[in-house]
């Protein structure tokens, strides 16, 4: 691996309706839109940042970010081609068959999982994650499973639904009530000091 620092652009210009989202401060966030309004793009395009720039408390293993649909193959279907676009650049390492990528720097992994299976999801740690159509998930999957898989590392969730599914089910979900400021520019989304081996 060479010294030299390379600066990473991602391929992705946010919708101004997804601004105040990339900018919020917020622990947990909830985003309620239409169908096809882009809350996936939006969504990976969140966490890939995230997972590349998380700051590692010493001894802590690489970052763990989930994206988790209703079911598997629906998650597979809706953000998996998304995430291996948007994150090509940052890519290390991927699993065609567990639906993962590694980026660099610390090879943190982002994981496509469904609920349908919340047993698969015990006993790991998140750093983050987004619950896709999460209003359509078993009610346990998010206290009993997901919750404490962030507990840990005081992960950040986000909730995403369609605009028919309008309340969370669980109020630690629900986004901050105050509307969230709109920045005049969108937010920067390269990834600078990033050393990969290319």
């Amino acid at each position: 691996m060479s010294g030299d620092v390379k600066v990473v652009e991602l391929d992705y210009a946010p919708r101004r309706l997804f601004l105040p989202y990339h900018n919020r401060t917020q622990r947990f966030a909830a985003m309620v839109a239409h169908r096809r309004c882009g809350k996936t793009v939006a969504c990976v395009n969140d966490i890939i940042p995230k997972a590349a720039s998380l700051k590692l408390q010493t001894g802590w293993a690489p970052g763990r970010y989930a994206y988790v649909g209703p079911y598997l193959s629906q998650a597979k279907d809706v953000a998996w081609a998304y995430l291996k676009r948007f994150a090509a650049p940052l890519i290390v390492d991927k699993n065609e068959g567990d639906l993962w990528v590694e980026i660099a720097p610390h090879r943190a992994r982002i994981r496509i999982y469904g609920a349908d299976n919340p047993d698969r999801l015990r006993g790991a740690y998140l750093d983050g994650g987004v619950l896709d159509e999460y209003a359509d998930m078993r009610p346990n999957v998010c206290s009993s499973i997901i919750r404490p898989m962030l507990s840990d590392r005081l992960g950040c969730p986000v909730s995403i639904q369609k605009s028919a599914q309008l309340t969370p089910r669980e109020p630690e979900l629900a986004p901050c009530t105050a509307p969230l400021p709109l920045k005049a520019s969108p937010p920067p989304i390269d990834i600078s000091g990033i050393v990969t081996n290319k």
